[in-house]
């Protein structure tokens, strides 16, 4: 609040003029926390395009191969950002996340791959590196797994346990392989997947495959304020 005050000429009086300033205040605040925002995510941004360019040069010697897979990987980048933008809390549901890198490689929820699991947001940090996971998972299906051959699915299921310090249990089974005949091969994107997720997002990852397709199993710690108390499951 402002209070101005002024003495008229020639007059025993004093002009008081108040004007409530908090909704102007408040908005400045908001402004000064939405740059915040944006300065950190783009260089939480510039950070992961550098990194991926560093790693995927490595995997892919000439430069054609290089182009396809990082431009690949710029676009699940450029995926969840679109997912953050267009949520107004700022966050993103992992469903939306799960199926729309899914049916961006040509997946169809219900014919080649399952989801179940509770609603459950995520932070701006926790779906860029969600999303670049789920997009080496599905690359890997595409290449070597359930989405190459004709009867594949991939089942997706995640779940909170409360008891153990919220925790969020993220399983995708793959089945319908012989991995016998579709080796899959280790790379940036393996890495991804066992290593960096894990590492970034304070959690565990284990990657194996057996007999009929790839199983992949991860935990991290979720704030209770990121899960819903619906199921949210779909087929």
């Amino acid at each position: 609040m402002l209070l101005n005050a002024r003495r008229l000429d020639h007059m025993n009086l004093i002009l008081l003029a108040i004007r409530d300033v908090t909704e102007q205040r408040q908005q400045e605040f908001r402004q000064i926390a939405l740059m915040g925002e944006l300065q950190h995510r783009v260089k939480n941004i510039l950070g992961k395009v550098r990194s991926m360019a560093r790693q995927t040069r490595k995997r892919h010697p000439s430069v054609d191969e290089f182009f396809e897979a990082f431009d690949a990987r710029l676009e699940a980048l450029a995926r969840a950002q679109d997912l953050l933008l267009s949520a107004p809390s700022g966050d993103v549901e992992l469903r939306d996340l799960v199926v729309g890198e899914l049916e961006a490689g040509g997946a169809e929820l219900g014919v080649s791959f399952t989801v179940h699991g509770p609603e459950v947001h995520l932070s701006s940090r926790e779906a860029q590196t969600m999303g670049m996971t789920i997009h080496e998972l599905t690359t890997n299906a595409a290449k070597y797994g359930a989405l190459k051959v004709e009867k594949g699915m991939i089942e997706i299921s995640w779940s909170v346990d409360r008891k153990e310090s919220k925790r969020l249990r993220f399983g995708w089974r793959e089945r319908g392989v012989n991995i016998e005949n579709l080796a899959p091969a280790r790379g940036f994107g393996t890495e991804v997947i066992e290593r960096s997720l894990a590492y970034m997002l304070g959690g565990t990852a284990r990657l194996t495959f057996a007999p009929d397709g790839l199983d992949y199993q991860l935990e991290f710690p979720l704030p209770l304020a990121n899960t819903g108390k619906h199921d949210g499951s779909a087929t």
